[in-house]
């Protein structure tokens, strides 16, 4: 993914969802606002993929985790994709990190070398 490219619709529709409360409620709600969103349930239960993104809930809803596949470049772009995105949508959101916040790096900052990226 390029720096400013747009992300998938099913993950916009997932930013979406998660921003107007409507999907972090009950795993069954999970699972049917994610179907919905255009993410396709894989064999392991609670895992959804979608171009090359993938959804994992925990076994404890409300919660989930989201991954990117790609090269790192492309890894990169994808979460300064969905940091944007996020601070795009309300006030709501903040940014936090156990490392430096990398939210307005370039992808080919010489900072996402470090091991403290989270």
């Amino acid at each position: 993914m390029e720096p400013g490219a747009t992300l998938p619709h099913a993950v916009l529709a997932l930013l979406d969802a998660v921003d107007a409360e409507t999907l972090l409620r009950d795993a069954e709600g999970l699972a049917e606002g994610l179907a919905d969103a255009g993410w396709t349930p894989e064999v392991e239960s609670e895992h959804f993929r979608v171009d090359g993104w993938d959804v994992v809930s925990s076994d404890r809803a409300p919660g989930l985790s989201v991954f990117a596949d790609g090269d790192q470049r492309d890894v990169r772009g994808a979460a300064l994709a969905v940091a944007a995105a996020l601070a795009a949508r309300s006030g709501e959101w903040t940014f936090c990190t156990e490392g430096p916040d990398w939210s307005a790096w370039s992808v080919e900052d010489p900072r996402w070398q470090s091991l403290d990226i989270d």
